[in-house]
């Protein structure tokens, strides 16, 4: 009886050894690759999710409108204007002598020191058209989130 007690301890002890594993290190996603080379140097305005991820240019977007009433994208450019009262909307540069139009909507603020930097914005662009007073349509980007150069 008595050696019946030990191997039931000695079964007992062995079966309650528990092997803790971590878990293998998760991949970067693949968005990371496409980051700039220096996110530090990049200040982030609303989105918090937001990681740049193969952005076009501003002239590329307005030709894929152009098919097109609206869709979601990401944009790249240098400001070239932006609110001076509260940050709520900027401008980038798409040709040496036009802009893109880009507005916040209340989803975060540019800091008026934002003039003359490389931005990157996710949002949506889309066609204005207003019959009276242009009857083509202003393209118009509707941003939710920007990083914007220091």
């Amino acid at each position: 009886m008595k050696y019946y007690i030990y191997i039931f301890a000695f079964v007992f002890l062995f079966s309650c050894k528990s092997e803790h594993k971590t878990p293998a290190p998760e991949k970067e996603p693949d968005t990371i690759k496409h980051m700039p080379d220096d996110m530090a140097m990049y200040q982030r305005y609303g989105d918090s999710n937001f990681i740049p991820n193969k952005p076009i240019d501003a002239i590329m977007a307005q030709e894929i409108l152009n098919d097109k009433d609206s869709f979601f994208v990401e944009l790249k450019g240098k400001i070239v204007d932006v609110c001076r009262e509260a940050g709520c909307w900027c401008d980038i540069q798409t040709e040496k002598t036009q802009t893109l139009h880009i507005r916040t909507g209340g989803n975060f603020f540019l800091d008026t020191a934002a003039l003359d930097k490389e931005a990157f914005f996710k949002g949506y662009l889309y066609r204005q058209d207003d019959e009276h007073k242009n009857p083509k349509g202003e393209v118009t980007y509707w941003a939710t989130a920007a990083w914007v150069h220091k």
